[in-house]
């Protein structure tokens, strides 16, 4: 196989003629009609995010790993070819087919370049639809190869330095894996930290040894590295180790230089990006490198000193299909409408994100918010949310705040379907905080160490024809004997989770893991500002009197073929409901007052509960087993019957 770097030039270059022919002429390669040629370096030296001319003196030795490509082909930038697309299609729509990069061998080279796409200075109905058509073998990556370096006592150190991006958003687990909570120490500020280094192709682990928590290259110290990590110095040089004689001269190194790989340089609407591979982008938490808005950060030009966009302003009818994309530090993708706190749902309608593949994004493949109308379809989403290396999960987003596969939230009429997320560091497939009217269907969920389908304090949902497996831990506690608070855990996963959600409908899905299919009511009083199209997200439920809550009612659960894979009773929940509303939560003299969490109440139709299981099938290996969430402990199949659950089911092997 070959190595990642073996087809990038010395001299790296951002573009060329087309794909299939032999290079172009300097004429034909000039956009000005100069006759000089539109090639461009991207060695540290240019202006993050934008091309510098070549100099071929900056260039230095030709690493090892590229050596098959050091002549310099006569290419165009995908900046130029839009331009010049532009510029022939004066009304109507406009579309540029982007060729593979080719090297003067016929190998392709990666763009390396920031995409901004073009739209209008106003309204973004006075824009233009946009094609951005990718043709076989065209990649756009956000890193630059550095060539320069030199040995400084045990280690070495890079002559260019890395663009001040600023801190990125996030809530971080430690080295350890634990969750960090509010802790401001290094080590639990790691997932904030968006830069990127790969050496031949893979990702080095950042660290970092400064105490006072600001950031990773403000204290002036500099950690120890090894084989599988980098730091940066007080002057935002990288440093690498060089144990083992490790010579970085002798290897293609590759550092992020860019936050995205596509972003909108004014208003825009009907945009298509399609066809691309797309790898290494140094994008904050909660953002993602295909980004449907403005830039807000200083290093492509914006105002802010953070490396997070999320926040920036966001435009309609975006369309991201057909493109394989890995190695964005936070998502993939991101496609939005206007940002918390002030979503405005017409700004996001009508994106589709539509037969991509994303993989080894550090936060998630997708996140998408404050939008109406989304489809997510014939997606994979695979090894995202951080992977170990050195035997530390790297970059540590905590899959409690967010990670995983794919991530939504503040959605009205949300369409995911036969989608695969798979294997991914968090949830599967999550749509949190305010969606409504969303349909997850024919998607295959597997593999992940979170929940597989998880529907949070949202509203009304067909969540159908699924298969999910293996989601979540292999066992549990449960019952007597276990540490506090443990309870039946579907706190920590489950196939398919619906939680604090009411009006949703399960069914028709086959799962197996240790949890199958399992409701949480926990009193969750946060995000009750309810969007326009659900005013009434939250209410006092069972507990009159008491402060609105998002609350589980009217769930029907039916037609589902459900596997436990647990051995042992209590070690796997396979159906049932986990709540935190218990003595003290709800008001004096209401239904809920005194009950202990007694989960009769929620599966009471007279008290307006009406969570119904039906005509689902149990695979467990003895019906005995107290295998069936109820509040915070667990019940066997007769108890289950006898309070009313799933008497048209069945259990068995």
């Amino acid at each position: 196989m070959r190595s990642p770097c073996s087809a990038l030039p010395a001299l790296v270059l951002l573009a060329c003629s087309g794909a299939g022919q032999s290079p172009a002429s300097p004429d034909d390669a000039s956009s000005d009609g100069s006759g000089t040629p539109d090639v461009v370096q991207t060695d540290a030296g240019a202006e993050a995010g934008e091309a510098s001319p070549v100099d071929a003196s900056d260039a230095g030795p030709p690493s090892a790993a590229c050596i098959d490509e050091v002549a310099s082909p006569s290419c165009t930038s995908i900046a130029s070819q839009i331009a010049a697309a532009v510029a022939a299609t004066p009304s109507g729509a406009i579309t540029v087919s982007v060729p593979a990069c080719l090297n003067e061998h016929g190998a392709a080279i990666p763009y390396r370049e920031l995409v901004r796409v073009p739209g209008a200075t106003s309204a973004p109905s006075l824009s233009r639809p946009i094609v951005l058509s990718g043709q076989p073998g065209a990649e756009v990556r956000g890193s630059d190869i550095w060539k320069q370096w030199s040995m400084q006592g045990s280690t070495w150190v890079s002559a260019d330095s890395i663009p001040a991006f600023g801190p990125g958003n996030g809530q971080c687990l430690d080295s350890s894996g634990a969750a960090c909570g509010s802790s401001m120490t290094p080590d639990c500020l790691r997932c904030t930290w968006v830069e990127q280094v790969f050496v031949d192709g893979q990702p080095r682990r950042h660290v970092a040894s400064c105490t006072d928590g600001t950031s990773q290259a403000t204290c002036g110290a500099t950690p120890p590295v090894d084989a599988t990590t980098f730091t940066l110095d007080g002057s935002r040089h990288v440093v690498l180790a060089a144990a083992g004689g490790f010579d970085p001269t002798g290897h293609c190194v590759e550092v992020s230089m860019r936050p995205h790989w596509v972003i909108a340089d004014s208003v825009t609407s009907g945009v298509t990006i399609e066809g691309f591979t797309m790898r290494h982008a140094a994008s904050g938490g909660n953002d993602g490198a295909i980004h449907n808005g403005l830039a807000a950060n200083k290093v492509e030009g914006g105002g802010q000193s953070v490396g997070d966009d999320a926040n920036s302003k966001r435009y309609p009818n975006w369309t991201v299909r057909s493109n394989v994309l890995s190695y964005a530090h936070s998502a993939g993708i991101s496609l939005a409408g206007t940002n918390f706190p002030s979503c405005d749902w017409s700004s996001g309608q009508e994106l589709v994100i539509d037969g991509n593949t994303i993989t080894q994004c550090g936060d998630f493949g997708l996140a998408s918010s404050c939008s109406q109308g989304t489809t997510v379809t014939h997606n994979t989403f695979a090894s995202n949310g951080g992977a170990a290396i050195g035997g530390v999960i790297d970059p540590g987003f905590n899959p409690g705040w967010g990670a995983g596969g794919f991530k939504a939230a503040v959605q009205n009429g949300m369409v995911v379907d036969r989608n695969t997320s798979q294997n991914n560091t968090g949830t599967g497939l999550w749509c949190d905080i305010d969606c409504f009217n969303t349909t997850y269907s024919n998607n295959i969920v597997t593999g992940n160490t979170g929940a597989g389908i998880f529907y949070e304090i949202s509203d009304t949902a067909m969540i159908t024809g699924n298969t999910v497996s293996g989601n979540g831990p292999s066992s549990l506690c449960c019952g007597v004997g276990c540490a506090a608070g443990t309870g039946c855990s579907f706190y920590s996963g489950g196939q398919i989770v619906a939680s604090a959600s009411p009006n949703v409908t399960i069914s028709g899905n086959t799962v197996s893991g240790a949890m199958g299919i399992g409701i949480l009511q926990q009193y969750r009083t946060d995000s009750c500002d309810c969007p326009p199209y659900n005013p009434s997200c939250c209410s006092t439920g069972l507990c009159s009197g008491a402060t609105p809550y998002h609350n589980v009612h009217d769930l029907s659960i039916h037609d589902n073929d459900i596997t436990e894979t647990a051995a042992g009773s209590g070690q796997g929940a396979v159906a049932g409901l986990v709540t935190d509303i218990c003595n003290g939560t709800c008001a004096a003299g209401t239904a809920q007052a005194g009950s202990a969490c007694d989960a009769t109440y929620y599966f009471d139709a007279a008290a307006g509960a009406m969570i119904d299981y039906g005509h689902d099938t149990y695979h467990i290996p003895a019906c005995t087993l107290s295998d069936w969430a109820w509040s915070n402990g667990s019940i066997a199949w007769t108890a289950w019957n006898g309070d009313g659950e799933d008497t048209t089911g069945t259990c068995g092997p």
